[in-house]
């Protein structure tokens, strides 16, 4: 699953009929937006390019000139958008914030809308966050300190915390996990648990992730029932 598969992309709002009617753009206008919209697109495929190679390439080999050419853009282009790979980084580690967010609120909405198969919504939840690649991602792009994230940073962190937290207060309800299971726990076990294996691992057993994730729900689902 690629990043741009699951994720958030940005849209242009409807048309609202009753807003005020404005003159059709001119064709400058027209060039400008044009240019724009070019220049976002290549700039959110150059993070999905390093988001990828995050995700499949140890840290220390996800060099500029790899995501440019991921990318398939030039390494000047580039840097005119991330002046650094420090930038690069930030600017990957807050787009998955957002990204993890969308799939919490989509979690959220289905345990509120459809309690019934409470235990399908927490599967799809869990599944989507190891689809992401958190087991790779977490060690490659956490900051040795928030700070490091900016000031945009810090609502989106504590937004993702407190959604996990919802998340499992939902799941332990439902006695899907146990109930003082704190949302640090769950993302430091999942991480470490979809961590990508080695490749000779990966030839002997091609499912070893999915059997571990699969055992840790189950795990999960016992403590839950037994302390329910």
């Amino acid at each position: 699953m690629t990043l741009q598969g699951s994720i958030i992309h940005s849209r242009w709002p409807p048309v609202n009929p009753t807003a005020p009617h404005h003159a059709p753009p001119s064709g400058q206008e027209r060039e400008v937006r044009a240019v724009r919209i070019d220049a976002r697109e290549r700039r959110q495929r150059i993070i999905d390019a390093a988001c990828d190679l995050f995700r499949t390439t140890h840290p220390s080999e996800v060099t500029m000139d790899r995501v440019a050419e991921r990318a398939g853009v030039g390494i000047a282009t580039l840097y005119r958008n991330f002046p650094d790979r420090q930038a690069l980084t930030r600017h990957c580690t807050l787009y998955l914030l957002e990204v993890v967010q969308r799939i919490q609120s989509d979690a959220l909405a289905r345990f509120a809308a459809d309690p019934d198969h409470a235990e399908r919504t927490w599967r799809r939840f869990v599944s989507d966050l190891v689809e992401l690649g958190t087991g790779a991602l977490v060690p490659a792009l956490a900051p040795s300190s928030m700070r490091e994230l900016g000031p945009e940073g810090v609502p989106h962190r504590a937004a993702v915390r407190k959604h996990t937290q919802a998340i499992l207060r939902a799941a332990a309800a439902h006695r899907l996990v146990s109930p003082e299971l704190a949302a640090h726990e769950f993302v430091t076990q999942l991480s470490v648990l979809t961590r990508p294996p080695i490749a000779g691992v990966t030839r002997l057993n091609p499912e070893v992730t999915a059997q571990l994730v699969e055992g840790y729900l189950d795990h999960q689902r016992e403590l839950g029932r037994a302390r329910a």
